[in-house]
């Protein structure tokens, strides 16, 4: 055996757990981004609805802060579950 032989033998199983990898996290970033862009468009529609003094009152009350941050919490979460499930051996 040559030296190259040796090293793509040790670089193979490397190099396609990192490109099984890098397939995963697109696809799970792909449809996070789906839904989180889906949850804050059906966000913006129903508070569209809103009489403005209400929308006046929803704005003083910090629930636009609230809201950012229970989704930014629901990202962190779905994306915590994600990368849990792969286990590298």
């Amino acid at each position: 055996m040559n030296l190259i032989s040796v090293l793509l033998d040790l670089v193979k199983p490397l190099l396609s757990r990192i490109l099984v990898a890098l397939g995963i996290s697109i696809v799970s970033y792909t449809g996070m981004t789906a839904v989180l862009s889906g949850l804050n468009t059906a966000i913006q529609n129903n508070f569209s609805a809103m009489p403005s003094v209400a929308m006046n009152l929803v704005g003083l009350s910090g629930f636009g802060e609230a809201l950012g941050i229970l989704v930014g919490a629901f990202a962190f979460r779905l994306s915590m579950n994600t990368f849990k499930r792969f286990e590298f051996k």
